[in-house]
C-alpha cells in the first residue's frame, strides 16, 4: 500500500468514525503502528486532521458522520472554579503591627 493510499485511507476512516487509534487502524490495513503515526502526523500538519494521544480525531469545525452533536458551550463564569462557602466564613484578617486590621499582615511570612 502506497503513502498516499494509506493517508486517504486513513482520512476515511477519521471521517467515518470521528475518531480513531493508530492500533486500530494497524489492525486493519496490516501496517505498522510507526508507519501510521507518520501519516498522521503528516497529516494533521497539513490540517487534515487532529492528532490525539494514540490516534487521530476529525477536525471540530467536520463533524464526523454519524456522530452525535457536541452541546453548546456554557457561558463564561458558569463553571464552580471558586469555593461554594459565602465569604462571610474566610478568617478575617490578622491585626498588623500598629493594632490595625489589615490584609498584609495575614500571610504567613516572616520577616
Amino acid at each position: 500500500m502506497l503513502a498516499d493510499e494509506r493517508r486517504q485511507a486513513i482520512l476515511r476512516a477519521v471521517e467515518q468514525r470521528g475518531a480513531i487509534t493508530v492500533k486500530e487502524l494497524a489492525e486493519e490495513m496490516g501496517v505498522s503502528a510507526v508507519t501510521l503515526r507518520q501519516d498522521v502526523r503528516e497529516l494533521a500538519d497539513r490540517g487534515l486532521l487532529a492528532r490525539v494521544h494514540g490516534g487521530a480525531r476529525a477536525l471540530a469545525g467536520a463533524p464526523a458522520a454519524g456522530a452525535a452533536p457536541r452541546p453548546p458551550p456554557r457561558p463564561h463564569g458558569s463553571h464552580r472554579s471558586r469555593s461554594r462557602r459565602p465569604p462571610h466564613h474566610r478568617r478575617p484578617p490578622a491585626p498588623g503591627p500598629s493594632g490595625w486590621w489589615c490584609r498584609r499582615a495575614a500571610t504567613t511570612t516572616r520577616r
